[in-house]
């Protein structure tokens, strides 16, 4: 299952794709709760999608966590919150943890951030973490290796965007620099 929260100029849709490889088909079912918001950082643990946060185009940012479920199809809003209201965040899952890495703020304007997090989506906590080595949003974050990579990306300068690949390790609870890219790339739907 792969979902996605798209805008189209300034005015919002939500829309789930749900995969079903044991059919071959796929089909578009209309978000209700997540619905109205854009961009937020999304990633899929025991076989459901989670969306952090999100875009509120010319409002602001949002700080909710949606979790959709495909066995019985539904938004349910969990009570847990992101500290602060984001949007294009780098999210990726390891192990029982959705991870995040940056994102995106809101002040009239977008701002990268390296605000970072680990969400629980059993126990619906979330906790901070190391913080990630530079401000940077509307890119993806990729779990290689039960370590967390997170590729370019950046709207402010100097990150503008990036070519800079930051590896997150869960176990350590520490950041490093891996390889850079020979160019710098940005969007959070690029195909690395």
């Amino acid at each position: 299952m792969r979902g996605r929260l798209g805008s189209r100029g300034t005015h919002c849709y939500g829309s789930g794709l749900t995969l079903q490889p044991r059919y071959g088909h796929h089909h578009h079912d209309r978000c209700s709760l997540a619905g109205g918001y854009s961009a937020g950082g999304f990633a899929v643990y025991n076989s459901k999608l989670y969306i952090l946060g999100g875009f509120n185009i010319n409002v602001g940012m949002v700080d909710t966590i949606c979790e959709f479920n495909p066995s019985a199809p539904g938004w349910v809003l969990k009570n847990a919150h992101l500290p602060t209201a984001l949007g294009y965040i780098p999210t990726a899952t390891i192990g029982n943890v959705i991870y995040t890495a940056g994102g995106s703020t809101w002040d009239g304007a977008l701002h990268d951030s390296n605000f970072s997090f680990g969400y629980d989506p059993v126990a619906d906590t979330i906790s901070n973490i190391a913080t990630i080595l530079r401000n940077t949003s509307e890119t993806r974050a990729l779990n290689f290796c039960s370590q967390m990579l997170v590729m370019g990306g950046g709207r402010d300068a100097p990150n503008n965007p990036s070519n800079e690949v930051d590896v997150y390790d869960p176990v350590s609870n520490s950041w490093l620099l891996g390889q850079s890219f020979l160019t710098p790339r940005r969007d959070r739907h690029r195909r690395y």
